[in-house]
């Protein structure tokens, strides 16, 4: 998983510089405003209601077999605009938290479960004024699970304790500017695990799998400075 995001930093970087020097080369006969690279105006925030699925991993799946749980949590979250292309087409850097709590029947009581997410997202427009915007992202997901513990099938308590867990993030939504301030969001969020098996007689990797984790569907705002 450590090589799996590693490889996912290096696309990122890679995709921002690659999309800007494209951008910037087609604009080169054009006035400079039109792109923009790490604008003192860019920075940003955005709050939001959620809504959570949650799949118990590893061991508390097998403890639990098909058993998941929902919930509601808020975001808050920070986003930075690296480039702005025309005011049309965007390329950001967002960090956002979220923590809920919840109900698995296995367990013994309610799980809190909190994420911190790290996401490259592009948004663009196809109007020459961008009211209606549409993103997608891909990032990094930190998944800690607090204070652990479930019933085994003879009725004991199983105390586990702290869990972390990172994942690969997918996110993709919509945007309306309502004012100039403020932005209406919109985003459905996917997070899993990604397994990769090596095979020591034929010495290469094999077997990607991906096991799902979480999903969720977010409302909010942005507030642009």
């Amino acid at each position: 998983m450590k090589k799996m995001i590693q490889f996912l930093l290096i696309l990122m970087v890679t995709a921002a510089l690659t999309s800007g020097s494209l951008l910037f080369s087609q604009t080169e006969s054009k006035p400079k405003s039109n792109v923009s690279f790490f604008s003192p105006r860019s920075l940003y925030f955005y709050v939001m209601g959620s809504y959570h699925h949650f799949v118990p991993p590893g061991d508390f799946y097998l403890e639990l077999g098909d058993e998941s749980s929902e919930a509601f949590a808020p975001v808050i979250g920070i986003g930075y605009r690296v480039l702005n292309a025309r005011d049309r087409f965007f390329l950001n850097v967002e960090v956002d938290y979220s923590p809920a709590e919840f109900d698995f029947d296995g367990f013994a009581r309610e799980q809190k479960i909190s994420v911190l997410t790290v996401m490259f997202s592009a948004e663009g427009t196809i109007s020459s004024r961008p009211h209606f915007l549409v993103f997608g992202g891909i990032g990094v997901g930190f998944y800690r699970l607090s204070d652990l513990g479930y019933y085994n099938y003879i009725g004991d308590y199983i105390f586990v304790g702290n869990e972390g867990i990172t994942t690969l993030a997918l996110g993709l939504g919509i945007k309306v500017r309502i004012s100039r301030n403020f932005t209406f969001r919109s985003e459905f969020r996917w997070n899993g695990e990604v397994y990769v098996s090596y095979d020591e007689y034929y010495d290469e990797w094999d077997n990607t799998d991906w096991f799902f984790l979480s999903s969720s569907f977010s409302l909010g705002l942005e507030f642009h400075f």
